[in-house]
């Protein structure tokens, strides 16, 4: 999954026998800005950090919008998720997050 300062990420696919990289699906964003993403460990869910201070959660099957978290008054500048699953946030407004998403 790439992300980028446009409104737009794009989910890609890996080819091993043709050794290619192919985009499956741009997702569009309502806002402009992606700091980060992280994909979960199971696969099934990706999560955008944004410059409006969401961060924006995906099905990563499909590029459906599942959930937007509002915490961060500002940019939220990085995302990952802990070996748990828990999702941590952080944001330029000097704060952290800590989320427990569904299974």
């Amino acid at each position: 999954i790439s992300g980028s300062a446009e409104t737009t990420a794009v989910c890609f696919d890996i080819d091993y026998d043709g050794s290619a990289v192919l985009p499956v699906r741009t997702v569009e964003m309502s806002q402009e800005g992606l700091s980060d993403l992280a994909v979960r460990k199971d696969g099934r869910l990706w999560v955008a950090a944004c410059w409006d201070g969401r961060l924006r959660v995906f099905a990563s099957k499909t590029g459906k919008p599942l959930a937007i978290l509002k915490y961060h008054t500002t940019a939220a500048t990085a995302v990952t998720f802990s070996s748990t699953g828990l999702l941590a946030s952080a944001s330029r407004d000097g704060t952290i997050a800590l989320w427990s998403l569904y299974r």
